[in-house]
C-alpha cells in the first residue's frame, strides 16, 4: 500500500466564519475506520475557543501542529512573531513540532525564529526534496516542475502562484484536490514522500444563499468527501514528524 502524508489545516470555514465541527469528526470518524494517524495543523486561535475538538483530535493520536493564530497572510518577520507569540498557550498545552504558515507562504528568515519557539519542522512552501536550513526542516508540500530550469525551488517564499509562474504545480495542495483528484492522485503516487493537504471544511458543499465568497473560493464550492475516503481505503497514512 502507497504511503501518502495527508495533512489537516483546522481554520474556520472561509465560507461561514464557523468552526467546521462536522466536518472535523467525519475526518476523524473516516481516520479512525482505516486506523489512520496524521497531522493536523490547527489555528491558536480555533484552539482556544473550541479546546474540547483539538483534545479529541489529539486523544485519537493524531499529531497537532501550528497553522498561526488568526490565519493572516504572514507578510514579515514581524508578523510572524506576532502570531508566535499570541499562539503561545496553544505551544505550551500541545508543544507541536510543526508549523504552516497560512496560504503556504513565509517570509525568508521565518526559519530562525521558528526553531526559537521549539519547532523542528516546517511546512510552508511548495517544493519536490526536504530541506535542512538552521537546524529545522522544511518539509514541503508536494509540488512537480512543469518547465523551466532544473535548479530546486528557492525557500521563500513560494506560494501556489509563486511556484506556478517558476514552472512548478502545487500537486499538494488543496485546490487540486477540489478540481483535478484524479490528476492529484496520479502525481503523488510518481513522488518518493507525498505531502497534501486538506481543510475540513472541503468536505462540505457551498452555496451562495448567504453570501457571496471571495472569488478564490469559488473554485472550492464542491465537496471532496469521497475523494478523502478513497484516499484513507487505499493509502497507508503518515504524520509529518515521521520525516524527521
Amino acid at each position: 500500500m502507497d504511503k501518502l502524508y495527508l495533512t489537516v489545516d483546522l481554520e474556520p470555514d472561509p465560507w461561514t466564519n464557523q468552526i467546521p465541527r462536522e466536518e472535523t469528526e467525519t475526518l476523524l470518524d473516516l481516520f479512525g475506520k482505516r486506523d489512520q494517524r496524521v497531522t493536523w495543523f490547527v489555528t491558536g486561535s480555533l484552539a482556544a475557543v473550541a479546546p474540547k475538538l483539538v483534545e479529541q483530535i489529539q486523544n485519537r493520536g493524531h499529531e497537532i501542529c501550528l497553522h498561526s493564530f488568526e490565519h493572516s497572510r504572514i507578510t514579515c518577520l514581524d508578523s510572524l512573531r506576532s502570531e508566535l507569540y499570541k499562539s503561545k498557550e496553544f505551544i505550551t498545552k500541545y508543544h507541536p513540532l510543526g508549523f504552516r504558515a497560512p496560504f503556504v507562504d513565509l517570509p525568508s528568515g521565518s526559519l530562525r525564529i521558528l526553531k526559537e519557539y521549539g519547532f523542528r519542522f516546517d511546512s510552508s512552501i511548495y517544493g519536490n526534496e526536504v530541506l535542512n536550513e538552521d537546524e529545522i526542516v522544511e518539509l514541503p508540500v508536494t509540488s512537480i516542475r512543469l518547465f523551466g530550469s532544473h535548479r530546486g525551488l528557492p525557500k521563500f517564499p513560494q506560494n501556489f502562484y509563486q511556484a506556478l509562474t517558476r514552472g512548478y504545480l502545487p500537486a499538494g495542495g488543496g485546490l487540486l484536490t477540489t478540481l483535478v483528484p484524479r490528476l492529484q492522485l496520479s502525481i503523488l503516487k510518481k513522488t518518493k514522500q507525498p505531502v497534501m493537504f486538506i481543510h475540513p471544511w472541503q468536505l462540505s458543499r457551498h452555496s451562495f444563499k448567504l453570501s457571496w465568497p471571495h472569488p478564490s473560493l469559488l473554485l472550492y464550492r464542491f465537496s471532496c468527501l469521497d475523494y478523502v475516503k478513497n484516499i484513507c481505503l487505499n493509502y497507508r497514512l503518515g504524520k509529518m514528524s515521521e520525516l524527521l
